[in-house]
């Protein structure tokens, strides 16, 4: 996400004016294409891929909460500027836990991806009791030409 804030003042803004999503690199496949793809991995700081079924430990953050830490990968979106997204997990049909954040790709030139990570995701459960359970992760992005993504993943929440 960037590190980026719409609250500097003007003269700060100048500064830091190269942060943000910002257009792919030339010669990249990191831009709008025919068909668009989401995946949902972890990381605080790169995009770590998932598979359906994985253990991710059930984090207690600093303020008593306990969260999940997501990442996103997509492909063929305009990702030129912040973009609105959203994140749900439930447990047994149960919705338990709903973010909203604004997600910020970047391209990852290495695999023409767009990568975006440190998204913490917080459920409302006392964790021994889910300990060894699945949960369904949903997330879903709409772009700057309002091209909708979704994927979801289950994963089996682990102690930290």
């Amino acid at each position: 996400m960037s590190s980026c804030s719409a609250l500097f003042p003007l003269p700060a803004l100048l500064l830091v004016a190269g942060c943000g999503g910002g257009e792919p690199d030339p010669g990249s496949d990191c831009g709008p294409q025919a068909e668009s793809t989401l995946e949902i991995g972890t990381g605080l700081k790169e995009f770590v891929p998932l598979q359906d079924g994985d253990p991710l430990p059930l984090i207690r953050g600093s303020q008593g909460g306990v969260h999940l830490e997501l990442a996103l990968r997509a492909r063929g979106i305009d990702a030129g500027d912040l973009l609105g997204g959203e994140f749900q997990g439930s447990i047994d049909g149960e919705n338990l836990a709903t973010a909203r954040p604004w997600v910020d790709f970047r391209c990852n030139n290495k695999v023409d991806t767009l990568d975006a990570w440190g998204f913490i995701l917080v459920y409302e459960v006392d964790p021994p009791d889910v300990y060894g359970l699945n949960t369904l992760v949903t997330a879903r992005v709409t772009d700057l030409l309002g091209t909708s993504v979704e994927t979801s993943i289950n994963l089996q929440i682990t102690e930290p």
